[in-house]
């Protein structure tokens, strides 16, 4: 459950695409963790 919302998570499902999915995730996590790292501005690689 990395995504919190019921209608991003439902979008989330409604998504044909395995990769479309996996980029959305993969999105939602990095901002996640940007937020969670305040000052640093970007992530590492």
């Amino acid at each position: 459950m990395v995504l919190e919302s019921a209608p991003e998570r439902q979008q989330l499902l409604e998504t044909a695409s395995a990769e479309e999915r996996l980029r959305r995730v993969a999105q939602h996590v990095a901002r996640t963790l940007a937020q969670m790292q305040p000052g640093q501005g970007t992530l590492p690689n």
